[in-house]
């Protein structure tokens, strides 16, 4: 049978075109010399990943400090099981390194994904301990969504140990995404009670839970779990991903 499920991946030949105007646009002044980076000045990164592989997490906070930014959210970093208390080393750090410099160090605040990684449950215990901890924000699956893994494939090693670790995978059938990656609703459509209640804690706690999710399917789902558990208040937002759970 055809799979008649909706892709959201934007066209390859749209993205491309789409990018010129763009990129034509940016005329920042570089200088290959300058030990920081110009024009983000009071900026935030909402979205930086320091874990395992990635930049180090001391390394891009200094350099932030020494290009004038206002603050670094770490959506991942080394130490999973303990963002909050790994970023806490880096401020302390920071701090330290930049009364020698002179500089005005940048604000570091720590972020969790829901999940502990591909095939394991989401338990809203893990949520509540991560924001228990000072974890300021909450990300829904994304790299470990069932959606994600049917457009784009994933890595094995992620969920088979004795996988090629430089392997990737093509986009995996429904059958198998749903296998080894996570999926927010139910078989009506509606959210899982873990994830309604993952929303409940972090509204209640006045954190924010960014989440990847099918617009056309969710969307009105989310906002209305949103507000039963925040009533007017709304500390949740929706990227506009299309590698959504």
């Amino acid at each position: 049978m055809a799979d008649t499920r909706p892709n959201y991946s934007t066209p390859s030949a749209v993205r491309s075109v789409t990018s010129y105007p763009a990129r034509r646009g940016f005329k920042q002044a570089v200088d290959p010399a300058l030990d920081h980076v110009v024009g983000v000045e009071d900026a935030i990164d909402i979205h930086c990943h320091a874990h395992e592989g990635q930049q180090d997490a001391l390394g891009v906070a200094k350099l932030a400090s020494k290009s004038g930014m206002q603050g670094i959210l770490y959506k991942t970093i080394v130490g999973r099981k303990d963002p909050a208390g790994t970023v806490g080393g880096v401020r302390s750090a920071l701090e330290s390194w930049c009364e020698e410099k002179g500089l005005t160090p940048v604000h570091v605040w720590p972020g969790s994904s829901v999940t502990q990684g591909f095939l394991s449950k989401i338990e809203p215990a893990w949520s509540a301990k991560m924001l228990n901890a000072g974890v300021i924000a909450l990300w829904m699956p994304n790299n470990t969504s069932a959606n994600t893994l049917s457009i784009v494939g994933g890595k094995p090693s992620a969920w088979d140990k004795t996988a090629d670790p430089n392997a990737h995978t093509e986009p995996l059938s429904w059958a198998e995404s749903l296998k080894y990656g996570h999926y927010l609703l139910d078989d009506k459509s509606r959210l899982l009670p873990e994830i309604e209640e993952i929303f409940r804690i972090a509204t209640t706690a006045m954190r924010r839970s960014f989440l990847a999710i099918r617009p056309s399917r969710s969307t009105g789902r989310w906002r209305s779990s949103v507000r039963r558990s925040a009533s007017k208040r709304e500390s949740s937002t929706i990227p506009s991903a299309p590698l959504s759970t």
